[in-house]
């Protein structure tokens, strides 16, 4: 029985240096890889726009995207796993006057499912979106306004380097953390105990 603790206690320790890694890990800051793109769009009601393409610099589990928002009213964001040729083709055939409404993005997202990787509400306000793939993408963001009302969205674009894609790395530590100190515990409660033990003999010895 002491020699499972023992065993389990080493393990627990090991996955608290781990956590205390990941922790450093998730404090190193962004980089950022060429120049920033600033731009201010009005998005009419019911309609969407094209805001990012990584047609320059395909996207990696290292090298994401951070798109800082600020926008007066709520907008949807949809990441698709494709090329910006293939996109603009098949809206440019579906929609040849660009009337780029959100039923014809609600079409293309059921004609291209399988390439939709992320989507997120942006509330109104000042936000940060961060996209980092989980395999190498030629990533298209698109925005829409699902609202009935105009709405100003002014963004900047970065590509960024990173590590490891925090939410992931907040994900490990949630796992990690609670297992090691589960299991490291019992193990330094014992260790505590015998080191009393030890005391009290060396006590009685010296007495």
């Amino acid at each position: 029985m002491k020699r499972w603790i023992t065993v389990a206690g080493r393990i627990g320790m090991v996955l608290v240096a781990l956590s205390l890694a990941l922790y450093l890990v998730s404090l190193i800051p962004q980089g950022v890889v060429g120049l920033s793109e600033k731009n201010e769009v009005t998005l009419k009601p019911q309609t969407f726009e094209i805001i990012y393409t990584s047609y320059l610099i395909p996207l990696t589990p290292q090298v994401g995207v951070r798109i800082r928002i600020s926008t007066n009213g709520t907008l949807q964001v949809k990441a698709f796993d494709l090329n910006i040729t293939k996109v603009l083709e098949w809206l440019g055939e579906h929609s040849p006057a660009r009337n780029w409404t959100v039923t014809l993005l609600g079409e293309f997202v059921a004609s291209h499912a399988e390439f939709l990787v992320r989507e997120q509400e942006i509330p109104a306000g000042n936000t940060t979106f961060i996209y980092i793939p989980s395999k190498v993408e030629n990533s298209t963001i698109i925005f829409s306004n699902p609202t009935s009302t105009k709405v100003k969205l002014s963004y900047e674009n970065d590509t960024i380097t990173v590590i490891a894609e925090p939410e992931r790395i907040l994900l490990a530590l949630t796992i990690t953390t609670p297992l090691g100190i589960a299991l490291s515990t019992p193990w330094i409660a014992v260790a505590i105990k015998q080191k009393r033990e030890n005391k009290k003999e060396n006590r009685a010895l010296n007495a």
